[in-house]
C-alpha cells in the first residue's frame, strides 16, 4: 500500500526514485532473510508424517502464514521495483537471492525484480493452490503479478 501511494505522487517519484528503490531492496531483503531463517525439513524414511499436505509445506521451508504473507509482500516489491525503478542505472544493490533456504545465504548477487519476483510468486502460488487450497489462500494479484512479470520487457 505504502509503494501504490507513492508511485501516485509523480514528482516525488521523479526526484526520489532512487530511496524508491532503496527502501524496495532493502525490504525484500528482510524479508528473504526472514524467509531463509529457518531451512526446509529434509524429508526421508526417518521421518514420519500422518499429513502429506504438512509434510509438503515444511519441506518448502513454509513454516507459518507469516511466510506466505512475506512472499507475497515480496512478490509485489518485487513488482513495484520492476514497474518503476528498473530503468534506472544498476546500483549496487546485493542480496541472497534464495528463498527458503534453496541457496548458500553467502552467496550475494544483485537484485533482479523479475527473478526474485517470478521465484517467489510461483512458489506462494503453487503452496496456496496445492496443500493449502482449502484454506482458501488468495493468488489472483500474486499471478497478475506474474503475467506483468512474463509481459514486461526491460
Amino acid at each position: 500500500m505504502y509503494c501504490h501511494s507513492l508511485t501516485k505522487r509523480r514528482e516525488w517519484l521523479t526526484r526520489k526514485s532512487s530511496l524508491l528503490k532503496k527502501y524496495l531492496v532493502d525490504g525484500i531483503s528482510y524479508l528473504l532473510q526472514m524467509l531463509n531463517y529457518r531451512c526446509p525439513i529434509q524429508l526421508n524414511e526417518g521421518v514420519s508424517f500422518q499429513d502429506l499436505d504438512t509434510a509438503k509445506l515444511l519441506s518448502e521451508g513454509i513454516f507459518s502464514d507469516i511466510h506466505l504473507l512475506a512472499m507475497m509482500y515480496s512478490g509485489e516489491m518485487c513488482f513495484w521495483g520492476l514497474k518503476h525503478c528498473a530503468d534506472q542505472q544498476p546500483e549496487n544493490h546485493e542480496l541472497d537471492t534464495g528463498v527458503s533456504g534453496a541457496s548458500n545465504p553467502t552467496c550475494k548477487e544483485p537484485l533482479d525484480f523479475r527473478e526474485v519476483g517470478e521465484k517467489i510468486l510461483k512458489k506462494y502460488v503453487s503452496v496456496c493452490e496445492g496443500p493449502l487450497k482449502e484454506q482458501e489462500w488468495n493468488t489472483t494479484n500474486a499471478k497478475q503479478i506474474l503475467s506483468f512479470f512474463q509481459h514486461h520487457t526491460n
